[in-house]
């Protein structure tokens, strides 16, 4: 299914797909990655249950103190702004569960499971998979038919130099989206160039 229109829809969600609140987007590097967790993973889209060595596992990342500490510090952060709730049992198991905040937002980013899965099993081309999957969704959110690069690194708080490398590993790497430059005459043979038309692709049929 391709799109040049923002997926904003109810969370009403298939169990193969995860929804994203678009003001996750700009958030810490962590406060992300936590809550892609909870939107993979969460029973019923809305609670997950285990423990911070589980967390680096999904995540990727080794389990060590450095890691474990900043799992922890996300949460706290994640709860603070009112995004989470959780509980830590006494099997130091969490159970994290998205706010009735953020439940009841409307403008919920849809994506199939099997295409995160994809971003995070990428070869590092020196662009991280949190990074890659901020640009796609901010780009399936996009509702402006001409978008720059920068742009979008002002808007996610990444540099014009990733979001180039990034755009290039969902073009070819993943082939979730189709980019066509945008021109504008000025004088003569004289070209400007305006941005770009982008097409996303969210769902594998």
């Amino acid at each position: 299914m391709s799109t040049t229109k923002t997926q904003l829809l109810y969370a009403n969600l298939q169990d193969d797909e995860a929804g994203f609140e678009k003001e996750w987007l700009k958030l810490e590097k962590y406060n992300f990655k936590l809550l892609t967790l909870v939107a993979v993973l969460a029973q019923n889209h809305l609670a997950y249950r285990g423990t911070v060595a589980e967390m680096c596992d999904y995540l990727g990342i080794d389990n060590q103190t450095k890691n474990r500490r900043a799992i922890t510090t996300a949460i706290a952060q994640l709860e603070e702004k009112g995004m989470v709730k959780t509980i830590l049992d006494n099997n130091k198991v969490y159970t994290i569960t998205l706010s009735v905040k953020a439940e009841k937002k409307k403008d919920v980013i849809v994506i199939q499971k099997k295409w995160i899965e994809m971003v995070q099993g990428l070869k590092s081309r020196g662009v991280s998979w949190d990074n890659v999957l901020r640009v796609w969704l901010y780009l399936i959110a996009n509702e402006e038919e001409i978008i720059t690069s920068k742009k979008i690194a002002a808007d996610l708080g990444i540099s014009e130099r990733k979001v180039a490398r990034i755009k290039d590993v969902l073009v070819n790497d993943l082939k979730a989206i189709k980019c066509q430059d945008r021109y504008k005459k000025t004088s003569g043979a004289n070209f400007t160039k305006l941005g770009q038309t982008i097409d996303t692709f969210a769902w594998i049929d």
